[in-house]
């Protein structure tokens, strides 16, 4: 029963994570799209008025770019949201493969290392939960409030809180606290199985692989509970 239950929250960290990044992907069409209009001289000319001095000049059209900068800065935090929760739910997964089941007070102390080997079953090959590739990134969302106000104090005057770009684009950790990089723009329209980097101040997660992985993971437990052997299993 014991191993039953862990198996249903590891599944149901994967569903969130994997519903997460979905949307996070949709967030993306719509950020680029939205920043591609904004960008456009069709969208910020307003009209062509001829100064005193007979020269024309473009007279910008202030109302529609700030209501079209709050749509970008609402989708850009639906963005981070979205992102936010897919590494937490990887991070949380990652805790639970890395148990060490050492208190003593627990009620199946003595049935321990039966659950760990059948959790370790879970996750073989599957690398990016291990505890060297997954602790920065623990770390960077349990510390997140120090990583705040170390990037508030050493950024440069030109800096954000969120960026994007090219996955050769150099964006130093003092110009962007986080930032999501891709291999070319098709990322930006199929956002599920394209190679993209999510970047915390200067550390750099492969989230194609993360997504493999939880994938995986999710096929595993699958095969491994008797009910959906049988045919019974329903999708969580």
């Amino acid at each position: 029963m014991l191993f039953n239950n862990i198996c249903t929250e590891l599944r149901l960290q994967c569903n969130m994570a994997i519903d997460a990044l979905e949307m996070a992907g949709a967030n993306i069409v719509d950020y680029n799209k939205k920043s591609k209009i904004l960008n456009s001289d069709s969208f910020l000319k307003k009209k062509t008025v001829t100064l005193p001095n007979g020269q024309d000049a473009v007279e910008y059209n202030q109302d529609k770019c700030r209501l079209m900068l709050r749509k970008i800065d609402k989708v850009t935090s639906s963005f981070l949201r979205n992102m936010h929760s897919f590494v937490l739910c990887h991070a949380n997964i990652s805790k639970i493969k890395e148990w060490k089941g050492k208190n003593s007070n627990y009620p199946f102390s003595g049935n321990k290392d039966n659950i760990k080997d059948k959790i370790s079953c879970l996750f073989k090959g599957l690398t990016t939960f291990n505890a060297n590739n997954v602790r920065e990134l623990r770390n960077h969302l349990e510390h997140y409030e120090e990583r705040l106000f170390h990037f508030s104090s050493t950024a440069i005057d030109k800096f954000s809180m969120f960026s994007m770009g090219n996955i050769s684009s150099d964006v130093s950790n003092a110009q962007s606290m986080r930032c999501f990089l891709y291999e070319d723009e098709r990322a930006l329209e199929d956002f599920m199985g394209a190679k993209k980097i999510y970047k915390i101040r200067n550390d750099k997660y492969n989230i194609l692989d993360m997504e493999k992985d939880i994938f995986q993971l999710k096929d595993n437990i699958i095969k491994n509970d008797p009910f959906e052997a049988l045919g019974w299993g329903h999708e969580a």
